[in-house]
C-alpha cells in the first residue's frame, strides 16, 4: 500500500513539471503514425510478452516489482528526448509516458516508434531499413 501512496505522491508532484506541449506532440505523433503490418505488430508483442495488450499502469506495476517489460509509450517518450537532441532521462519520462499512455494505445506508440527510430546509415522508419538492408518492403 506505501507504494502506492508513493506513485501516487511523485506522480502528483512531477506533474507539475510536465510539460503538456510536449505531450500534446508526442500523442499527435502516435495518433498520426502510419499503421504498420499486423505481423509486425503481432511478432513484437510476441517477442515482448504481450506488451501491446498492456495498459502503461500495468507496465508500471511491473517496473515496481522488479518485472522486465516493454512499455512503447515509455520508448516514444524517451525517443522524442532523442530525436530532439534531449539526452537526459529523468523520473518525468514516467509521468509524461503514463499521460501520453491515458491517451493513446501502446500499438500506436510502437507504431510512431517504427516510423522515427533510426535504424543506422540515415534509414529512418522500418520501412526505410527495410528497401535499405533487404531491398524488399516489410
Amino acid at each position: 500500500m506505501s507504494i502506492i501512496l508513493f506513485i501516487v505522491y511523485a506522480s502528483s508532484n512531477l506533474n507539475r513539471y510536465i510539460d503538456q506541449e510536449t505531450v500534446e506532440m508526442i500523442v499527435t505523433e502516435a495518433n498520426k503514425a502510419k499503421q504498420h503490418d499486423e505481423k509486425l505488430l503481432a511478432m513484437y508483442n510476441r517477442t515482448h510478452n504481450g506488451t501491446l495488450e498492456k495498459s502503461i499502469w500495468q507496465y508500471l506495476w511491473r517496473q515496481i516489482w522488479g518485472k522486465e517489460s516493454e512499455c512503447p509509450c515509455y520508448n516514444l517518450v524517451r525517443l522524442s528526448h532523442i530525436i530532439n537532441k534531449d539526452h537526459r532521462f529523468t523520473a518525468n519520462d514516467l509521468v509524461f509516458a503514463i499521460h501520453v499512455g491515458k491517451r493513446v494505445s501502446q500499438t500506436d506508440c510502437l507504431n510512431a516508434i517504427f516510423e522515427r527510430f533510426d535504424y543506422t546509415n540515415g534509414q529512418i522508419g522500418v520501412d526505410n531499413a527495410a528497401t535499405f538492408f533487404f531491398k524488399k518492403p516489410v
